[in-house]
């Protein structure tokens, strides 16, 4: 998850002997170390650097925790130069962000050193708002002398469209996409697939899958599909910077079905439904959902909720279907705590549509919009939430563009 944008380097001279450096505590288990931050009074190690990190000692097999300076509360990234000497064999230092050393953690390697000697690196690493500005470094063969500086920070959160348009998501202009031919079989945990255009059906097989920066297309289909599963929830996976768009637009494709996975900064278009949820623990944010296929007999929605609970949609663009933005059906089983918060929302008979079809014995409980723009495009005029009298839906702030209050319609 790591991108490399800079240089890595040794030199047999030892440099950096006059460094003033305090001793960081070295840990086998994870601990955090401050990092020392440039204030008004202390000359900076470079003209650009946020904070300088002390040198400290890293034994082998171990890790450490470090607390960056002035690090943004949102997702965001942080740039890093690190010098790695003096290890008395080669040894492979990764780095990632948070207070947890994971497998994929340990994977992230940023840096091999030489042999007594030294090596340096500057890269660009993913900072969620969850990492609470903190990074983990790991160390895995011998004992070597760490010191380096964070180089800056930079805003990831989608830039915006023009008022009224959508924000500018999915791959990153100037991407070189490697092509991938036919379906995608995933086995590996913790695999990351970067920067692919793939011609085929991606099948999330393994846990704590990573898809980004890529392409997904599909193929053509004679029954139901999705471009992405990962069999109906059982395993965990991220999307994020990518594009989900059929070569070959049916009635049978959906972009995403299962549930147990985080959508960031994607686009999904032409498809029947965008998201299908069929269980729980999903977030999507910043993603623009739209322009959903229709056929006589299939209901397009933006997205359709079957059961489960723990799901977070913030800070998307969620247009377009004929049936509703949104649809919550209890088909699968009782739905429960539900977020959408800060979303533009339009389309549908109405925009968002909670029923009781199923398990009606178990309605849907902590529902809840706040801070969402709804536009007025709705079938049923002004019809921007509907739900029955027994749901209890939390509505806080949501408004339609002109500045109308949006009210709750009573449905069946």
């Amino acid at each position: 998850m790591l991108r490399h944008i800079d240089r890595s380097r040794s030199s047999r001279k030892a440099r950096a002997f006059g460094l003033a450096a305090l001793s960081a505590i070295v840990l086998g288990a994870l601990a955090a170390v401050p990092l020392t931050a440039h204030g008004d009074d202390t000359e900076p190690a470079s003209d650009s650097s946020v904070g300088e990190i002390n040198e400290f000692v890293l034994s082998p097999e171990s890790s450490t925790v470090l607390a960056l300076p002035d690090a943004p509360d949102a997702d965001s990234e942080v740039t890093l130069t690190l010098n790695a000497r003096w290890a008395w064999r080669s040894t492979n230092i990764s780095v990632c962000a948070g207070a947890t050393l994971t497998d994929e953690c340990k994977s992230n390697v940023v840096l091999t050193t030489p042999v007594q000697d030294e090596a340096t690196t500057t890269f660009t690493l993913p900072l969620p708002a969850e990492a609470d500005g903190s990074i983990t470094v790991y160390n895995d063969r011998a004992s070597v002398r760490i010191s380096g500086t964070v180089d800056g920070y930079a805003d990831t959160a989608p830039e915006p469209g023009p008022p009224g348009e959508p924000p500018r998501v999915g791959v990153p202009e100037g991407t070189e996409l490697t092509v991938h031919e036919g379906d995608l079989v995933i086995t590996e945990p913790g695999t990351v697939i970067d920067a692919m255009d793939i011609r085929g059906l991606v099948k999330i097989k393994a846990d704590d899958v990573t898809i980004k920066r890529s392409i997904i297309s599909g193929r053509p289909l004679d029954g139901n599909f999705a471009l992405i599963t990962n069999d109906l929830g059982e395993y965990s996976f991220t999307l994020e910077d990518s594009e989900l768009r059929p070569s070959d637009p049916s009635r049978w494709i959906n972009g995403i079905t299962g549930s147990n996975f985080t959508v960031l900064r994607t686009e999904i278009a032409d498809v029947v439904d965008q998201i299908h949820i069929v269980g729980g623990d999903v977030r999507v944010e910043d993603s623009w959902l739209h322009d959903n296929l229709y056929y006589e007999g299939v209901h397009s929605d933006n997205v359709q909720i079957q059961g489960g609970s723990n799901m977070v949609f913030r800070g998307n663009w969620i247009e377009d279907a004929p049936n509703a933005a949104v649809i919550s059906t209890q088909d699968r089983d009782q739905v429960t705590d539900v977020t959408f918060e800060d979303n533009r929302i339009d389309g549908g008979s109405c925009s968002v549509n909670i029923t009781m079809n199923h398990n009606r014995d178990r309605p849907t409980t902590g529902f809840n919009l706040s801070g969402n723009v709804f536009g007025t495009g709705q079938e049923i005029d002004r019809c921007a939430i509907i739900a029955p009298p027994e749901i209890e839906v939390g509505n806080e702030d949501n408004r339609f563009v002109d500045g109308e209050e949006v009210r709750i319609t009573p449905g069946a």
